[in-house]
C-alpha cells in the first residue's frame, strides 16, 4: 500500500511531505492530488528546486501553463544556474504524449525508446548525477477520459523508475479524479505508487459557464400595426348639385324635387357623420392594438431574459457544487485507504460517499440538460471504429458489483464497432441498465444484448415486470417527469432518459421503447456505423 504524506497547509513548516519525499528510499514513484494550481506550483517548484540544488538533473514534462508556473516557484539563482549548465529538461505533456500514443492507446515499446532517449540526455550533460522528474502526462489522460491508459501509464512509469532508479512525482487534479467516471479511480491511482501527498489545501475555484446564453436576442414581432392608416372617405357631398328643373315643369313637382334633395342631403350628411365615427373608433383601436403589441414585446422580453438566467443560474450553480463535492469524496475516499477509522465510522463515512455520487450524478445531469437548451444539443466527441461491446460489458459488470443480488445478462451477436463518444455511450447504456434493474421485477433477468447489422449497431435493454403505462410513455423522455415506481430509492431527477435521448440523436440515431405485459419493457438504441 501507498505511504500517504500530507503536505502542511502552513508555508513557512519545514518538515513537509516534500522533504519526506526527496529522504525517502530510491526507487520512488509519487503521486500528489491538488485543488488549486498554486498549491501544486509551490510544492512541486520546491521538490525540483532541491533537486537543482543538490546537483541532480531535473526533467519537467508539463503543459506550458504549469511549467511556468513551477519554474516561478523556483528561485531565480538556482533556476539561471540549472539552465546554463544544462542540467533542466522541460518537456511539453502533449507533444511528448504523442511520441508513444498509438492509435488513442499507449505503445509500451515507443514510451520505453522515448524515455531512454529524455534519461540518455539527461545524462549526457549531467554525467553521474541523479534524476528528478515530475509529469503530469497521466492527468492529460485522465482529463481527456481516457483512465485505463493513465492506469497504464503509471504502470510502466513504475517499472522505468524501479529499472534507471529514479525519483518521479506525478500530479492529479481532485477535480477529474471525483468526476464521477471512474468511481474508483482514486484508489487505483494509488495503488501505482510508492507515496501519495495529501494538499490541505481546498479553495476551489468555480469553472465559468461558457456563456452561450448572450448570443441570444428576442425575436421583434412583426409591427404591422404601424401600417394602419385611416381611410379618408370619399367625399360624394361635393358631387351634389342642384337640379334644374326641366321646361315645363309644374310648381308642384319642382317642390317635390326640392324635398326629395333635402332628404338624400340629410341622409348622406348622416352618412357622413358614421363614417367619421367609425373612423374615430378605429383610430382608438389601433392605438389599443399597438399599446398590447408593445406590451406582448415587453412580457417576450422578459421571459426570454428570465429563461436566460434561469438557465445560467444553473449551469453557475452545476459548476459551483461539483467542484466541492469532488473535494469531499476525495477526502472521505483518502480517510478510507488511511484505515484509521473504527469499522462503524468506515462504514458512515462509505454512506456518505454513496450519498455525494448520487448528488455528482444529479449536478452532471443539471449540466446536460443546461448545456443542451443552451447550445442545442447536448455536445459529442466522436472517435472512429470504437467497440460498443466493450462499453457495455463494463457497464454490465459496474452494475453487477452496484446490484450484487440482480441477475443481470450480456449477449453480443457480431462485431459492434462504429463512431461513437464512449464516454457519452457509456452514460446512455448505464442509465437504461440501472432503470431496468430498478423498474424491472426483482424475479427477472435483466437482458443487454448487442446486434451488429450493415449500417449500424443495435444496443437492447429488456426487463420482465409490469408494462409501462401509455399515459406514462409521454413523459418518459420529458425532463424532471418521473411517474414510474420503482423497486429501490430515487437515483436522480427525472432527467436520464431525457439526456440519454438527446445523447443517442447527438449521434444521430434513435431510442425506442416497446412495453407489453407478456413481452416485458425494451429500450432500443440504435447507432449508424457511418455518422
Amino acid at each position: 500500500m501507498a505511504t500517504i504524506l500530507r503536505i502542511p497547509a502552513e508555508a513557512d513548516e519545514k518538515a513537509g511531505a516534500v522533504e519526506l519525499l526527496a529522504a525517502a528510499e530510491r526507487p520512488t514513484h509519487a503521486v500528489q492530488f491538488y485543488d488549486e494550481a498554486a498549491a501544486l506550483f509551490e510544492s512541486v517548484g520546491k521538490f525540483l528546486g532541491e533537486g537543482l540544488e543538490t546537483g541532480e538533473h531535473v526533467v519537467v514534462i508539463a503543459t506550458p501553463a504549469h511549467r511556468d508556473g513551477i519554474a516561478r516557484c523556483i528561485d531565480a539563482d538556482t533556476f539561471d544556474r540549472a539552465v546554463a549548465r544544462r542540467q533542466l529538461t522541460m518537456l511539453d505533456a502533449h507533444e511528448t504524449l504523442s511520441t508513444f500514443m498509438t492509435g488513442g492507446s499507449v505503445d509500451a515499446s515507443r514510451f520505453r525508446a522515448t524515455l531512454a532517449r529524455i534519461i540518455d540526455a539527461a545524462r549526457a550533460t549531467t554525467p553521474g548525477a541523479r534524476i528528478r522528474a515530475f509529469g503530469e502526462m497521466v492527468d492529460v489522460l485522465w482529463r481527456a477520459g481516457r483512465s485505463s491508459e493513465a492506469l497504464r501509464l503509471e504502470e510502466l512509469w513504475s517499472e522505468a523508475s524501479a529499472r534507471d532508479s529514479f525519483t518521479l512525482l506525478c500530479a492529479y487534479s481532485t477535480g477529474s479524479l471525483s468526476d464521477g467516471r471512474a468511481p474508483h479511480g482514486l484508489e487505483a491511482v494509488c495503488a501505482r505508487h510508492t507515496h501519495v501527498l495529501a494538499n490541505d489545501a481546498s479553495a476551489l475555484r468555480p469553472i465559468a459557464p461558457r456563456d452561450d446564453a448572450s448570443a441570444l436576442r428576442p425575436i421583434a414581432p412583426r409591427d404591422d400595426a404601424s401600417a394602419l392608416r385611416p381611410i379618408a372617405p370619399r367625399d360624394d357631398a361635393s358631387a351634389l348639385r342642384p337640379i334644374a328643373p326641366r321646361e315645363g315643369a309644374t310648381s308642384s313637382s319642382l317642390e317635390e324635387r326640392v324635398r326629395a334633395l333635402e332628404n338624400e342631403l340629410r341622409h348622406r350628411r348622416g352618412l357622413e357623420a358614421a363614417l367619421r365615427e367609425a373612423l374615430r373608433e378605429r383610430t382608438r383601436v389601433e392605438a389599443e392594438l399597438l399599446e398590447s403589441v408593445n406590451r406582448e414585446r415587453t412580457a417576450r422580453a422578459t421571459a426570454e431574459e428570465n429563461d436566460r438566467f434561469k438557465e445560467q443560474f444553473l449551469a453557475i450553480l452545476g459548476h459551483d457544487l461539483r467542484n466541492p463535492l469532488s473535494t469531499i469524496l476525495t477526502t472521505a475516499r483518502l480517510m478510507i485507504m488511511r484505515g484509521e477509522l473504527t469499522q462503524e465510522s468506515g462504514r458512515r463515512l462509505e454512506r456518505v460517499i454513496t450519498s455525494g455520487v448520487r448528488m455528482q450524478r444529479m449536478i452532471e445531469q443539471i449540466l446536460d440538460v443546461t448545456c443542451d437548451r443552451l447550445n442545442g444539443g447536448v455536445p459529442i466527441v466522436r472517435e472512429p471504429e470504437q467497440d460498443v461491446a466493450d462499453v457495455a460489458a463494463k457497464v454490465v459488470e459496474e452494475a453487477r458489483l452496484t446490484h450484487p443480488t440482480a441477475r443481470i445478462e450480456l449477449q453480443i451477436d457480431g462485431a459492434c464497432t462504429a463512431p461513437v463518444d464512449t464516454e457519452r455511450l457509456t452514460q446512455v447504456v448505464r442509465t437504461l441498465v440501472g432503470n431496468a434493474v430498478v423498474h424491472g421485477s426483482p424475479d427477472a433477468p435483466v437482458r443487454v444484448r448487442l446486434v451488429a447489422h450493415a449500417d449500424a449497431v443495435c444496443v437492447e435493454v429488456h426487463n420482465g415486470g409490469p408494462p409501462i403505462a401509455a399515459a406514462d410513455r409521454a413523459l418518459l423522455f420529458e425532463p424532471f417527469k418521473r411517474n414510474r415506481k420503482s423497486n429501490g430509492p430515487s437515483e436522480g431527477l427525472g432527467l436520464g432518459l431525457y439526456i440519454a435521448e438527446r445523447i443517442v440523436r447527438a449521434h444521430d440515431g434513435t431510442l425506442e421503447l416497446d412495453s407489453t405485459a407478456e413481452g416485458g419493457t425494451l429500450f432500443r438504441v440504435t447507432l449508424p456505423r457511418a455518422p
